[in-house]
This record gives structure tokens, sequence and C-alpha cells, in this order.
């Protein structure tokens, strides 16, 4: 994974040497782009409820871990999650990986359960089948097979300089749930392959083929931003400026933006000409 991090990084700086951010939306295309990649935070009693699940009761820690998700295959590699007053896992011995999407509070899908050290190291490697359609997904995990809590979850963790974040784009249908207080547009949208992933300090966000099927085109909508959500929160942890947004729905975002120290379940959604209360796409498969 650092491998494919390191070429995306190095294609994308090549291309933007060149002055061309077009070219450097075609160099991260080709490179290998995950379903979604993201580091892992740890819970502490304070955190929300995601999903209708409570953070354990007590505090956790966790060093520089990974979830990824990519063609059915979840790996998930946990370090040093641990409660800091015992400086160990305490009584939990095994974790499982949940996922969740949208607005639900019934998993997608659940893995089994995997031994967690006494130092807080675990690895969750399981071929699972994914929802034909899934929005902002969100990965929990939860201690001792108990799905009703959860101990870490995808995430931006304070202690981790440069916090993972890649995920393909999945558009919206007037059907979809209001997420983080945003309702879906009021036509249906499709879209081609799409990604967004945070790089060396830079959101790219590549846009291809977001339009109104019966249109053909992406209609009035001529801009786009993207805003990131934590948690249960509704105000957004940060708005990019908008992008122009071609007739065919090609459109790339590309900001250098500073990540929430601390953000459970990150959710990226697609505003239209700058209406926040609106979202035509969003992180998800």
């Amino acid at each position: 994974m650092h491998r494919s991090r390191r070429l995306a990084l190095a294609l994308i700086t090549t291309a933007m040497l060149a002055g061309s951010a077009m070219t450097a939306s075609a160099a991260l295309a080709s490179s290998v782009v995950p379903d979604l990649t993201t580091s892992v935070a740890p819970s502490v009693p304070t955190a929300p409820v995601l999903h209708g699940v409570a953070p354990g009761s007590a505090p956790w820690v966790i060093k520089d871990s990974v979830a990824q998700l990519n063609e059915g295959l979840l790996t998930v590699g946990i370090q040093g999650l641990i409660i800091p007053e015992l400086g160990t896992a305490g009584p939990v011995t095994s974790v499982d990986a949940a996922l969740y999407c949208g607005d639900e509070t019934t998993p997608a899908l659940t893995t089994k359960t995997f031994p967690l050290s006494e130092k807080g190291n675990a690895l969750i490697l399981e071929r699972v089948k994914l929802p034909s359609n899934c929005l902002a997904p969100a990965l929990l995990i939860n201690p001792l097979g108990i799905g009703s809590i959860y101990i870490a979850s995808s995430g931006f963790p304070s202690n981790q300089a440069e916090p993972v974040f890649a995920t393909s784009l999945a558009p919206s249908v007037p059907t979809d749930p209001v997420l983080h207080g945003v309702a879906p547009g009021s036509a249906p949208w499709v879209l081609n392959n799409s990604f967004a992933t945070h790089i060396g300090g830079f959101l790219t966000v590549s846009i291809q083929g977001l339009i109104i099927p019966e249109l053909g085109t992406a209609g009035p909508v001529t801009s786009v931003d993207a805003a990131l959500y934590c948690g249960d929160e509704t105000t957004p942890a940060l708005t990019t400026k908008t992008f122009p947004l071609s007739e065919k729905g090609n459109a790339l975002i590309l900001e250098r933006v500073k990540l929430p120290s601390n953000c459970l379940a990150p959710a990226l959604l697609i505003n239209p000409l700058g209406i926040g209360s609106i979202y035509i796409a969003s992180s998800g498969f």
C-alpha cells in the first residue's frame, strides 16, 4: 500500500510541476485507487454514537493503523490499540470489523473475529461480499464480537502526522438518505469511475461523467465543491472552494487542506453550485 501511495504522490507531483491539473488527475487515475483506504482512529467514551453503535467505556489509543477495502478483500492492520491506563488491551482479546453505509444502523457486513494481542495488535483479513451501493461507508472495530460497541473506527487519529484517505465516489438519487444534515439532490445522478484521495496535504477529487441521465449532461450544475464530515457532525470539518463541472460531468477538485486532527468515520460529500445543503455524490461505491 505504501508503494502505491508513493507512486501516486510521485505521479501527481510530476504532473503539477508540468503545470497541468488534468494531467495530475490522469496520473492518479492510472495508479491503483481502492474502493476505500483509511487510517484507523481510536474511540473514547465521549465519542458519538455511530450508526447506533456506542463507543467503549474506556479511552483507547492507537498507533498507525490502516484499513483497506479493495476488490472484495477487507484488510485492517491494527497496531497498539490499547487502554493507556492499563498499557494493554485489557480484557479485549479479539476484534471484528463492521461496515456501515449511509445512515443505516444495521451493518452491510461484519467480519469474523480475529485475535487482538495484549499489545493491541491484530490483523483482520477477509474476503467479503460488498453491498451493491454504499454511500459514505464507515468501518467500526468491535471488541469481543460485541456489535453494539466500537473501540476504533475508520478515521484520522490525532497522533498520526499524515492520515490515510482514499475512496471511490458514488452518485446520489432522490431516495438516498440525508447525510450529516445534507439532503440528496432532487434528480438522479450517475457517475463513471471517480475517486477522492488525500496525499501530501492535497485533497484531490477526480469526477468523471457525473450527469443526470435523463438529460445526458450535468444540466444546470456547472460547479462542485467537496465537504468533509466527521462522526455525527452536521457542520463540515472542511469545505473546498468550488471548481468547474463540465457539461459532460467532469471536474477536478485539487486543493491543499488541513485534515481535522481527530475525525471518526469521515464522509466526503460533493455539493452542487456551492450549495452545502445538497449533495449529488459522496464517498462510497
